[in-house]
């Protein structure tokens, strides 16, 4: 008669039969402990292992002292550049002043560039105003003389800006 198989280990159930991978029988390494069973580890498998990474170890520690660093002589020499405490000093000085120098350059410049901004704005606004007082005028008096003058009046004054 046939005996069930056991899906996990291929074996019939209730053999005896030793794992050829393993080195001991499957019913030995079993062990039931109440509602669970503990498979107990190898010794064989597990000393081959433990003496592979024993090896490799062995293995890597040859591999460093193969590889070490070797000791490094250099001749005793000055350092720090060929310059005197005085020379750094005064090229300190001289870089300081001349961002200093460029910083206010800069500020000048841009404060010439808003000047310049309004100065466009001012003639068209001021353009605008004397158009406007030249329409309420206009409005007033009805005189059309009046506000011509009034505007020649006020471009001269706008050239002389």
């Amino acid at each position: 008669m046939d005996q069930p198989s056991d899906g996990v280990s291929g074996q019939t159930s209730g053999d005896n039969v030793s794992d050829p991978r393993q080195g001991q029988t499957v019913q030995e390494r079993f062990q039931h402990r109440g509602n669970y069973a503990m498979i107990a580890p190898n010794e064989k498998r597990r000393s081959q292992i433990q003496q592979q990474a024993e090896k490799e170890t062995r293995q890597y520690e040859e591999y460093k002292e193969r590889n070490k660093m070797g000791y490094i002589s250099l001749p005793p020499q000055a350092v720090g550049g060929g310059t005197v405490v005085s020379q750094t000093g005064a090229r300190q000085q001289q870089s300081l002043q001349h961002r200093q120098v460029t910083a206010r350059l800069d500020m000048v410049q841009s404060l010439r560039i808003n000047r310049h901004s309004e100065q466009r704005k001012k003639p068209k606004a001021l353009e605008r105003k004397q158009r406007h007082v030249c329409r309420q005028r206009k409005i007033k008096n009805g005189n059309k003389q009046d506000s011509r003058d009034w505007m020649k009046t006020a471009e001269r004054r706008m050239t002389n800006f």
